[in-house]
């Protein structure tokens, strides 16, 4: 069995990682999580933190075959300087940037969008919008339910109780940074 952590930027990715439909996915694929932190913004993934230093070396005592990094590229216009700008802490480490911010993965999930929604919802581009991914959701959520989302905190409690899901997302052919996050995760 892989054993693997996860660093998150902040606590949206680490309610991902923690669901149990992450959780259940991780076991049918013969992989053990053994843990799941919050970096505390991005800042904290690109320059050296003691926090985050003593993450690695609880997967390292917890015999880690890979950490995963996982943070948002926000307007950054490269996703490869993103993904260097991280600092290295260990060789094991694998770095996921989800294209624009986490919540795109949100916008690729058409089977659990319909379902709030209670009409067949697809988002065409989750990776390309003109906004950061909560606001086109904040607007998609008043137009089509009449009430707000809340926070991005909020907003991850409520699309993982209605039924969000990894496997859902990678569905969506123009979400690639969930189909690599996912690649790189079940594959050796």
């Amino acid at each position: 069995m892989k054993r693997v952590g996860f660093i998150g930027e902040g606590e949206s990715e680490t309610i991902i990682l923690n669901s149990d439909s992450f959780q259940d996915l991780l076991n049918r694929k013969n992989v053990e999580s053994v843990g799941v932190f919050d970096a505390g913004g991005i800042d904290n993934l690109k320059n050296y933190n003691t926090k985050v230093d003593s993450f690695i070396k609880i997967f390292n005592d917890r015999k880690a075959d890979k950490i995963f990094f996982l943070g948002d590229l926000d307007f950054e216009k490269c996703l490869v300087n993103q993904k260097n700008s991280f600092y290295r802490y260990d060789e094991k480490q694998v770095i996921v940037i989800s294209v624009r911010a986490i919540e795109a993965w949100y916008l690729a999930d058409s089977v659990t969008l319909s379902s709030i929604f209670k009409k067949k919802y697809i988002y065409s581009q989750p990776e390309n919008t003109e906004d950061l991914p909560f606001e086109v959701l904040k607007k998609e959520f008043l137009q089509e339910t009449g009430r707000g989302i809340g926070s991005k905190v909020r907003l991850s409690h409520y699309m993982i109780r209605n039924g969000f899901s990894i496997e859902n997302a990678i569905q969506h052919k123009n979400c690639k940074s969930i189909q690599y996050f996912f690649i790189k995760l079940f594959t050796n």
